[in-house]
């Protein structure tokens, strides 16, 4: 085969979306999912995976968007550049209730579609600082994420819930994953907490070097003060097995908020219930797809969420039998 011609199927091999040649005369509609290495990636390629599987007659397919994550998918699925995105549940609480980073600019038009796996409340702290719980952060260097990415506005409120000023009870770095963990190993900082899906390469990153590390685990009691102020936290469990080299033996309790599939009101009944009914029609599949979902059963897809359902999700759930 001429070398010209190899050239040209690998560079259109690499321009293929993940939901394959746009050779059907249907419009696509976009998913915003995050980069390649975070969870929300794997999972719009299952939900692709599931609704290219479905043998009926589709009206539109399904294309991947790499993004940076929640919040510009908020923004495009808002701005109308995107149709549909993944997002944190307590992201899209701050945006439908103009909180957080859309304070004063709320976007009551979101609904949710589906809600996967928690994304778990996440504290590794060095072994040699002597943090075992919340209130030993007091006095010590904590990175709690990079500015822009919400990280750090939903965790300052988190540590104001439990009884701690981040201003004046901790030595706040704004880091993100990368940074965070290469700075715990050396040294620089003490803690680092994060909210995120597991397994993280970035956690395996941070416990994987000379210095010990441990996952803080969040006590009864302040698992239940944090969710009878911010409701859309749900009760998860960090699996430890996903970092061998961590201090902690037994998996890690803590609060998560779930990993969503929204879009706008306005989007079509039909669409929504396209879309749903392949996640349940092909649900082992599609829990097979990435570690985060195997724990999912059909039933959590319409718990845990902090927005209202799309009427197109609402009445196949009826009628599925997931919603009284």
């Amino acid at each position: 085969m001429p070398q010209v011609f190899l050239s040209l199927i690998l560079m259109l091999a690499i321009l293929i979306p993940a939901s394959g040649l746009r050779a059907e005369n249907l419009p696509f509609k976009e998913i915003g999912t995050s980069g390649l290495t975070e969870a929300y990636y794997p999972v719009g390629q299952a939900i692709i995976k599931v609704f290219d599987r479905q043998k009926v007659a589709r009206n539109f397919r399904l294309y991947i968007e790499p993004s940076s994550g929640a919040r510009e998918n908020i923004e495009r699925v808002v701005a109308g550049h995107w149709d549909f995105g993944i997002a944190r549940a307590d992201l899209l609480y701050q945006a439908e209730n103009g909180k957080g980073l859309w304070r004063r600019q709320s976007k009551p038009k979101l609904r949710a579609i589906a809600a996967f796996y928690p994304e778990a409340v996440t504290m590794m702290a060095a072994v040699d600082t002597g943090i075992q719980s919340l209130s030993d952060l007091r006095g010590k260097r904590v990175s709690i994420g990079v500015e822009g990415s919400g990280d750090p506005e939903n965790m300052r409120s988190l540590l104001r819930m439990v009884g701690l000023d981040p201003e004046k009870d901790l030595e706040v770095r704004l880091l993100g994953p990368i940074d965070s963990a290469d700075q715990l190993q050396k040294g620089d900082v003490d803690a680092y907490c994060l909210t995120i899906g597991h397994p993280n390469l970035a956690l395996i990153e941070a416990s994987s070097g000379t210095r010990k590390m441990r996952i803080i685990e969040f006590e009864p009691k302040i698992i239940q003060r944090i969710k009878a102020q911010a409701p859309y936290f749900v009760d998860t469990m960090i699996p430890v097995k996903y970092y061998p080299n961590l201090d902690n033996a037994t998996d890690v309790a803590t609060i998560g908020a779930k990993a969503t599939l929204f879009t706008l009101a306005t989007t079509s009944n039909a669409e929504v219930a396209e879309i749903l009914a392949a996640i349940l029609d092909n649900f082992k599949l599609f829990r097979n797809q990435h570690p985060a979902l195997q724990q999912l059963k059909p039933q959590d897809l319409a718990s845990g969420l902090a927005l209202p359902l799309h009427p197109g999700a609402e009445k196949l759930y009826h009628e599925r039998g997931l919603l009284p």
